[in-house]
C-alpha cells in the first residue's frame, strides 16, 4: 500500500474504521464510552499504523447519539477525536472522519464548537 504514495505524492494510505454492521456498532459504544478502552484503541491504532506503514486513520461514525446509540455518544465521539488528535500529532499522522451531512443529523450528533478546537 505504501508504494502507491511513493509513486504519487498526493496518495495517502489511511485505515478506515466504521460502524457499518450491528456488531461493530455495539463495539463502538462499548469502546468509545470508556476512557480506558479509548486509550487501548488509540494505542492499538498507532501500533497498526506503524506496523503497516499507513499515514493515518479515517473514523466513520456518522451518527453518534442516533441509530441505537445514546445521547452520551456525542461526548464520547468528541473525546475520542480530541484524544486521537493529541496522540496522532506526536507522529504527524492524519486523522479524518466521515460525518453526517444532513443538518438535522449533524446537530444531533456533533459538538461542533468542541470538535473545532
Amino acid at each position: 500500500m505504501k508504494d502507491l504514495s511513493n509513486i504519487h505524492m498526493w496518495v495517502e494510505n489511511i485505515i478506515k474504521i466504521n460502524n457499518l454492521f450491528s456488531i461493530v456498532i455495539i463495539l463502538f459504544f462499548k469502546v468509545f464510552r470508556d476512557s480506558e478502552k479509548r486509550k487501548i484503541f488509540i494505542a492499538s491504532a498507532i501500533k497498526f499504523i506503524q506496523e503497516y506503514n499507513f499515514d493515518g486513520l479515517d473514523l466513520d461514525w456518522e451518527y453518534p447519539g442516533q441509530r441505537g446509540g445514546s445521547p452520551t455518544d456525542v461526548n464520547s465521539f468528541t473525546l475520542l477525536i480530541k484524544e486521537l488528535k493529541t496522540e496522532f500529532k506526536k507522529y504527524d499522522y492524519l486523522l479524518t472522519a466521515a460525518v453526517a451531512a444532513a443538518e438535522t443529523s449533524f446537530k444531533q450528533s456533533y459538538d461542533v464548537p468542541a470538535l473545532s478546537q
